[in-house]
Parts: structure tokens; sequence; C-alpha cells
């Protein structure tokens, strides 16, 4: 802890964690920006050290290194699993059984129930 004029102050190092409108979260404690004193807060994932006063503001911001992603770009291969998921899900099962026969009209639903949801009378399939 140091002194910087009248007000203590402690430096932190870290990487940013998130962020909102009050400042970043480092090592999961949010510091705060001051009215009074505003910086650029940086993206997430940035290494950064913070010069904090005794009351959680930040006195003084230094980036230190850049937002580092963790996802790779979408290109190719992140399209060719989405199109494999989507063919999987499209394609029929064959352990399942296909129902045979004619449909058979089922009772309709009583008037008081579907008038009161306010749809139209629903009508429900069976196979025989």
């Amino acid at each position: 802890m140091t002194t910087n004029g009248r007000v203590p102050t402690q430096q932190v190092e870290g990487t940013v964690e998130a962020t909102n409108a009050t400042g970043p979260k480092i090592g999961g404690a949010w510091i705060n920006v001051s009215r009074f004193r505003p910086v650029q807060i940086p993206e997430t994932g940035a290494y950064i050290r913070v010069d904090v006063d005794s009351k959680g503001y930040i006195r003084e911001l230094e980036v230190l290194g850049p937002a580092v992603s963790n996802q790779p770009p979408a290109g190719r291969d992140d399209r060719i699993a989405k199109l494999a998921v989507l063919k999987a899900a499209a394609k029929p099962r064959r352990d399942v059984p296909v129902p045979r026969g004619r449909p058979v009209r089922a009772r309709p639903q009583p008037r008081g129930q579907v008038a009161s949801m306010g749809q139209p009378e629903l009508v429900v399939f069976s196979w025989r």
C-alpha cells in the first residue's frame, strides 16, 4: 500500500474477468470508476494494472496486455459442424416404428376449455 498525496492507494494487477458501466472485475472483486476521474475501461480478457484508493475507486489504470480471445473465429469448421447437427436432427430414426393404417378422428376437446383459451377447437388424431 502506498500513499498518493493524502489518499492511500493499493496497486492491483490482473486479468479483467468482466466489465459493466461502473468498472472492471479483477480477481473476483469489482473496482469502481470515479465520476471525477474517468478512465477508459478495457475489454474483458485484458491484463491491467490498477491503482485503487481506500474507497475502491480507480485512481490510475494501465493496460499491460491486450484482450485474448478464447474462441476461434467462426469459419468453415463451425459451419460444417452446424450442418452435421441439422442433418442428424432431420434424419428419420430407423428404430422407431412408423404408424400403419388410417388415421381416426378422436373426440374434440370440450367447448368450455377451448373457449377459455381463446383458440379454435383442437382435433387430436390417433392411429389404428
